[in-house]
């Protein structure tokens, strides 16, 4: 399953939407496929690695991509301003968090502005945010002694690996300029 969510509408300017979508980060990503010539779909970046198209670096770090969350969306009667927040779980698509607490990640912030200054020009001026949670694991060796409590005597050292999962979370923010569309423009 790849989107599944409930739309609400509240007039003109504002909806929410709660289930499965696309996190509003990534314009490549938020373009539908179906837009895109078919090349463009899942190419490969010259001299880059691993990667199999220009979203799939945030969406491998799950910045883009979808995600299970809450989202408001808000766009201006002119249509030439227009913002989205996600407040989502943060391990991506068909997961539901675990209660392992190895495992248990905090929720994700994401949200988009976009404005269109020119709208007969289609021309789209937009920035990104995202507040993205991640497990750390930090893991630590030591040697220490081990004491043979029957025979009372020293045996060689022994090393111990300690490991301790931590939180943290990680910032990025995004800019793109888009002129034209897919139907006309560069």
């Amino acid at each position: 399953l790849k989107d599944g969510y409930m739309k609400l509408t509240f007039g003109h300017s504002f909806r929410m939407k709660l289930g499965q979508f696309k996190r509003p980060f990534d314009l490549f990503e938020l373009t539908s496929s179906t837009k895109g010539l078919v090349i463009e779909r899942a190419m490969e970046i010259r001299g880059v690695n691993g990667l199999k198209s220009y979203s799939s670096l945030c969406d491998e770090l799950k910045y883009s991509g979808r995600d299970i969350g809450l989202g408001g969306f808000y766009r201006n009667r002119s249509k030439s301003l227009s913002a989205s927040l996600m407040i989502s779980n943060g391990i991506g698509s068909n997961r539901v968090p675990s209660d392992d607490p190895e495992s248990r990640s905090d929720l994700q912030y994401t949200g988009r502005l976009e404005l269109e200054p020119m709208k007969r020009h289609d021309l789209t001026v937009a920035a990104s945010a995202s507040y993205h949670p991640y497990l750390f694991t930090r893991t630590t060796s030591r040697s220490v002694t081990s004491i043979d409590s029957e025979k009372r005597k020293s045996n060689a050292p022994v090393s111990t690996i300690e490991s301790v999962v931590s939180e943290k979370y990680s910032l990025a923010l995004g800019f793109d300029v888009e002129l034209g569309s897919y139907e006309s423009g560069i």
